[in-house]
């Protein structure tokens, strides 16, 4: 399992998908950083945190479905 992992996560970061999808997530914690926090002045980043749960929800599974149809795709 620990290969695997490996694998993935070397996959992830020699091309250009590991770093966009951090900078995508960063960017978006930053604004609704700035939204929740910043402008609104709630005290609390936990609203934050609630909030990029959600986006989080929708992009992990987009990266889960690269990962497999490259497995169709190399028939491991």
């Amino acid at each position: 399992m620990i290969a695997i992992l490996k694998r993935e996560w070397k996959s992830y970061f020699q091309n250009n998908t590991g770093w966009l999808f951090i900078a995508a997530v960063l960017a978006l914690y930053g604004l609704y950083f700035l939204a929740y926090n910043l402008r609104a002045g709630y005290p609390y980043v936990s609203y934050t945190l609630s909030a990029i749960s959600f986006i989080m929800l929708i992009a992990v599974p987009i990266l889960t479905m690269r990962s497999m149809a490259e497995e169709r795709h190399s028939r491991t």
